[in-house]
């Protein structure tokens, strides 16, 4: 399992890097960005449509959502944030999840999204840098109370 693990995490930094470079190549040949993503996010939905085998109709709106989303988060956001989605996601992609108790799957489903849990709120845990979630003033207007 954990060697499995590693690998799913070298393979997502190492897609990470073809697809950033393909992004680039592609703003230096259409000499756009929105153009480059736009055409990057075409042929990657076609490249996961056709790769399917299922209904191009089903498969071919959720690639065009799924890599949309993917070229937000890395124009966006930057590199390291596009990482920890396609970190985030391979799971999804490499086992089944369940919420059905009964399967015989359901423990590691479980355990998974445990732990995604805990990653997300350790996350915003360090991104608050100590500082209350909430202000006072916002809590004491919601209770209605004036200063």
């Amino acid at each position: 399992q954990s060697v499995g693990a590693l690998f799913n995490l070298t393979q997502a930094i190492g897609e990470t890097m073809v697809y950033l470079f393909l992004v680039l190549l592609l703003r230096v040949i259409l000499r756009r960005r929105w153009a480059a993503v736009s055409v990057f996010v075409l042929l990657m939905a076609t490249a996961t449509t056709l790769g399917t085998g299922t209904t191009v109709l089903i498969a071919g709106p959720l690639a065009l959502a799924y890599w949309g989303l993917l070229m937000l988060v890395l124009v966006r956001f930057g590199m390291l944030a596009f990482l920890a989605a396609r970190i985030f996601l391979m799971p999804g992609i490499f086992m089944p999840f369940t919420a059905d108790p009964s399967s015989w799957y359901f423990g590691q489903s479980l355990l998974v999204s445990l732990v995604f849990a805990a990653i997300a709120v350790y996350a915003a845990y360090i991104s608050l840098a100590g500082r209350r979630l909430f202000s006072e003033q916002f809590l004491e207007a919601e209770a209605g109370v004036e200063s």
